[in-house]
């Protein structure tokens, strides 16, 4: 197994640049009469290890503020991650689930696609009322 890096590798400006553009699209989208609902699906240990130091540091430099950011802009967001690092601890056992760094597998595709579809259910059951 692979060790994580030893330093992180995202900045804070490099994050605001992402959600410069993310806003972009969302205010578009919303512009068109389009309801918006993000869901972030799980990033794969290899990928991880690749630009954080810790799964904690990828939870306070990423998921939180991503969290957070979502929450300022009334965006409904599913946020996958620690949910897929709760059921499937083990490093071993989570890479069953990518085809390579960024991408799930037939496997993964099945876990993180219920999941957002349970989102996206409930999100949507809301709109209705």
């Amino acid at each position: 197994r692979s060790l994580w890096t030893d330093v992180d590798k995202p900045t804070a400006e490099e994050f605001e640049s992402h959600l410069t553009r993310l806003d972009a699209l969302i205010n578009a989208l919303r512009r068109n009469g389009v309801a918006v609902g993000v869901v972030n699906i799980p990033s794969s240990y290899c990928a991880l290890r690749r630009s954080y130091s810790s799964q904690e540091h990828y939870e306070q430099m990423y998921l939180d503020p991503m969290a957070a950011h979502m929450q300022a802009i009334n965006v409904p967001y599913a946020e996958l991650d620690r949910r897929f690092f709760a059921a499937y601890p083990d490093v071993d056992e989570q890479v069953t689930f990518y085809y390579n760094a960024s991408h799930p597998n037939t496997e993964g595709a099945k876990v993180f696609s219920a999941w957002a579809g349970e989102f996206a259910a409930a999100w949507l059951n809301g709109q209705e009322q």
